[in-house]
Parts: structure tokens; sequence; C-alpha cells
């Protein structure tokens, strides 16, 4: 029980187990998307033809109908027609003369039940006397309408006949403008003739209105009822429905002759029975199934034998990680084969020899790390003890009264605690000016009255943060390369401002100026401190992105405009 519990736990009855599940979904998705295919075909192909069929369909319901236009014309054109229609005529001379004109115009009795003529408010049929069905309004919407034909109501005879009703108003002369009307009864079973052009095992067709009204079905006590779920089916569309008990094929098409001669909205539907359709490829899935079994079998054995050779050097090289020791001498083997599991054991004994190097390597960054922090420490220490030393410099200072050595060892001190900031990569841009003034000032001390200075900021950007001494270098370079060579005295101005996402600096001196097309910068690159142009456009370009940097307009004798572009840090 052990080893069977082992062997579903083992890597080889899992490599066995993905082999087979990707041959069995393979497969299996062959078989569907093959069913698919055949399905698709089918349907398409059935479709295309029963449209074809409905195209014949749609021509044949349009000569029944052209049928009345051949009734319609002749009647109205007739004097008898017009005689007939005299107030002094009686309704028992009306009704009698008009049966007359009808049993003499040889109208064919398969194809129209009756034809009515409605007049004055009263219906004559002029082929049977059973106007007691119709409908006293449709004579009406007949008589006002305006349309071609008039689709009215399904109404069934005393022999159980159904005929639909369709009428034409009096528009043609010589009866324009008299109040009437011609009904003709079209015998529904004269639709099935034309619709009666698909095999009976596979379904049949049905001729339904607008309004969802069964016009002709294959069992004529439907004719006349609604179809309730009509409204689910997309007109000039085919889609699976259920109309009966068995799952059927919709084919449907609206009928473009009786919709471009008469306005009528009819369409043809076509139920085919699916069962019929795809028994073929039932069939076939049984013996494909029966396949797929067969070759389930064969790819199970395939794979455990295929997982069984995989398994077995695997199996060896466990052994002899489980006897390798990190501190021993690694011990290499000469590949029999140059499969992918000798690669992996060369590879085993690549990752031991890393490992031991990684180890003495970890050992040695270990000392170098304590060393570094007792560096850590001491630098941490440093700063305070230098802020320390330049207070107690300014109070001796003070003590003694020598205030120019009191301030320049406040000013120094405020720039270190300032620019040091404990060791911070951003300051606001009120304390970088801070920093330029702290810097100022010593300089005052160093050179009297050789220069003046001004500052203007946005106060909208006081509190905006930038890097650190990126103007404190700007304005420095200014001093010693601009001004120093002036007999006379020097102005300074430096300048902050905002334009959209961007903060704008500017760094202008009236001093030597150079030759900037030249491409001559004397001792601009790079000032004593080793902050220079050069190294804050490079430290601004690697923070703030290539579209940000410095610029420098200078000409000789005419100053020098350093102006650094940054970006506004977003706040997170």
């Amino acid at each position: 029980m052990t080893r069977i519990r082992a062997f579903f736990h083992s890597i080889r009855f899992r490599i066995a187990s993905i082999l087979f599940l990707v041959i069995f979904v393979f497969l299996f998705t062959l078989m569907v998307l093959i069913r698919t295919i055949v399905t698709n075909n089918i349907k398409t192909n059935t479709i295309r033809h029963i449209n074809e069929q409905q195209m014949h369909m749609d021509e044949g319901i349009a000569l029944i109908l052209d049928g009345i236009s051949i009734i319609y014309n002749p009647l109205v054109e007739n004097p008898q027609t017009l005689a007939l229609l005299d107030e002094a005529v009686t309704k028992e001379a009306r009704k009698t003369g008009f049966e007359n004109l009808i049993q003499n115009m040889g109208i064919n009795e398969t194809i129209f039940s009756d034809i009515i003529l409605y007049y004055d408010g009263n219906y004559y049929s002029g082929m049977t006397n059973e106007t007691i069905f119709f409908d006293n309004e449709f004579g009406k919407t007949v008589q006002s309408s305006s349309a071609l034909i008039v689709e009215g109501p399904i109404v069934s005879k005393t022999n159980g006949e159904k005929m639909l009703l369709l009428g034409k108003p009096f528009r043609s002369y010589p009866l324009q403008g008299y109040p009437g009307a011609l009904l003709f009864g079209i015998n529904v079973e004269s639709f099935k003739d034309s619709l009666d052009a698909i095999d009976p095992a596979m379904g049949y067709t049905l001729l339904v209105s607008d309004l969802g009204l069964i016009l002709s079905h294959p069992e004529t006590k439907l004719v006349g009822s609604i179809l309730l779920n009509y409204d689910a089916l997309s007109r000039n569309s085919s889609s699976l429905s259920s109309l009966s008990q068995e799952k059927v094929l919709l084919v449907e098409q609206q009928s473009v002759k009786l919709k471009t001669q008469y306005n009528l909205d009819w369409t043809i539907i076509s139920v085919l029975s699916e069962d019929y359709l795809f028994s073929g490829i039932r069939l076939l899935s049984i013996n494909n199934t029966i396949l797929a079994l067969a070759m389930g079998i064969m790819a199970l054995l395939l794979s455990l034998l295929v997982s069984s050779g995989l398994i077995r050097p695997i199996n060896n090289l466990k052994e002899r990680i489980k006897t390798s020791d990190i501190e021993s001498e690694i011990k290499e083997t000469e590949p029999v084969f140059a499969d992918e599991i000798q690669e992996l054991e060369i590879s085993f004994n690549e990752m031991m020899k890393r490992i031991q190097e990684l180890m003495e390597l970890n050992a040695e960054e270990s000392e170098s790390k304590r060393k570094l922090e007792l560096y850590a420490l001491q630098v941490q220490i440093n700063p305070h003890f230098l802020y320390n030393t330049l207070d107690a410099i300014a109070w001796l200072a003070k003590l003694k009264q020598q205030p120019e050595i009191e301030r320049l060892a406040l000013a120094l001190a405020r720039f270190f605690r300032i620019s040091l900031h404990k060791g911070d990569k951003f300051i606001t841009v009120e304390e970088e000016f801070q920093i330029i003034k702290n810097f100022i000032e010593i300089e005052l001390i160093r050179f009297p009255d050789k220069f003046d200075i001004e500052y203007v900021i946005d106060p909208e950007i006081k509190n905006e943060q930038i890097m650190k001494l990126i103007l404190q270098p700007i304005v420095e370079n200014a001093i010693k390369h601009g001004i120093s060579g002036m007999e006379e005295k020097g102005h300074i101005s430096v300048k902050a401002r905002c334009e959209g996402e961007f903060i704008y600096f500017e760094v202008i001196d009236d001093g030597l100026g150079f030759e900037v097309e030249k491409g001559y910068t004397p001792k601009y690159s790079m000032s004593s401190s080793g902050y220079g142009i050069k190294n804050v456009d490079e430290r601004i370009k690697l923070e703030y992105g290539e579209d940000c940097g410095v610029t420098v307009e200078s000409k000789p004798n005419n100053g020098t405009k350093v102006t650094l572009k940054i970006r506004k840090k977003k706040m997170s």
C-alpha cells in the first residue's frame, strides 16, 4: 500500500499524467473542432440552399397576389360595375348583379375563395353568401386607405375553408371617388403549393405577417393564430429557436417582392429538424469517441514508458545530491550521453562550485561591511564635530572682539549645516538660496566691496524640493571666473521662477564673459570645489531627464547668463 501511495506521489506519475492529459486534451479538442467545422458547414450550406428556395417561394406568392390586380383592373373599368353602384339599384339587385359579373370572369376558385364588393357600408359576395363572417370595420379601413393592398383578417367559411382577406380601395377611373372597395378572399391552401419546396423529412415552411399572424402552415388549424415567440427572431437572419418539442433550425427571409410591389412585410420561415440535418455528425461523434478511447489507452502506456526513461537519470542525480557535501571536494563525472539530464548534472557541479565561491565571498564581504559600518559611524560624527568647532571659533572671536572672524565662522557653519543636511539629497528652494547667501557672506568678507548681489525668488516655489548644491557652484564660478578679474565693482543676480511643470534658475553676472560659440569656457568647466557647470548639468539630467539641464549664454566683456531648468518634484 505504501509503494502504491509513493507511486502516485512520484514525479514519474506526474509526468505520465501530464503527457496523458496533453494527448487527451489534444484529441478531444481535435474532435470538437472537426465537429464544429462540419456542423457550421452543414448549417451554412443548408441556410444558403433554403434561402434560394425561399426566393422561389417569394415569387410564387407574388404571382398569387398578382392575380388580384388581374381581377381588380377589369372590374373597376367594367361599365357594369359602375352601374351597380347607382343609388337607384337595390341591395338585392346589386348582390345578384355582382355575382353574375364575377361568375362571367371565370375566377380561379383554387386561389380565390371569394371576391366581395364593399359599398355604402354593405358587403356583397360574388362567390358565396357568407358575408356574415366579414368584419364591417375592415371594409371601412380599406375604403379610407391609400395603400396598394390592405391586409385583413383570416376568416373561416362554413365548410372549414380559411381565406385571407386583402382589400383594394376604389382609386382608379371610373370608380375613383366612390365610397367603396373590392375585397379578395385568398384561399390559404393556395400558399402551400408555393411553400411546399422542402423535403417533408427535413421540415416545413410557414408564412407569417409582420404582426406574427400565421398566414400559411402545413397544419391548417394553426393558420390565423399568432406566433407568440416571433418577436425573438431577427429579421433577415438565421437563428436557433424552437417552435415545437424538438430542436430545430429556423431559416427566415423577408418577402422582397411583396415588400417592393405591395408594401407587405411578410416573412417566409423554414423550420428544419436538426436531428435530420446532423444525424450523420452524431454517428461520426460516436466513432470518434471510440477511437479517442483507444488512443487514450495507448497514450497512457506511452506516457508511462517515456516517464520511466526520464526518471531513471533523475533518480541517479538525486542520489548524488544526497551524498554531496558543500565543503568536500566535488567529484566530476564525464557524461555518457549529452542529454538534458547530464547537462543538469554538469550544472549541479557548477552550482556547487559557485556556492563555495559565494561562501568565501560572503565571508570577505562581512568583514568589509564591518569596516564600512565603523567608517559610517565616524563620518556621522565628523559633521557634528565640525559644527561644534566652528561655533567655538565664533564664540572665541566674539570674546576677542573680532566681528569679521565671528561672521566668517558663523556663515561657514550655516553653509555646512544646510549643504550636508544629514546626507539628504533634496532640500527646498529657500534652503538652496540660504546656502548661496552664506557662501556670499564668506566671499564678501574675503573680497569686500568687490561685487553686490540681488536675489529674486517666486514665493510659490520657496518650498519646492530640489537637488541641493546646484546653484552654489554656478554662483562660485560667476565670482571666480567672471567678477574676480574685473577692476571695477561687479554685480550678480540670482533668480528663480516657475513655468508650468518646470522651475528655472538664472545666475547673471556682468563680468568678463567668454565666447560660447567657439566652445571656449576658461576655467568654467570645473570649480575648485569639484562642482562645476558640467557636473551640475550631468546631475540634473540624471535626476530630471534629458530635457532638463544647464544652458550658458555669454560674450567677451559682456557678462554671462547661466540658466538651470529642472522639473517640479511630484509629491508622493
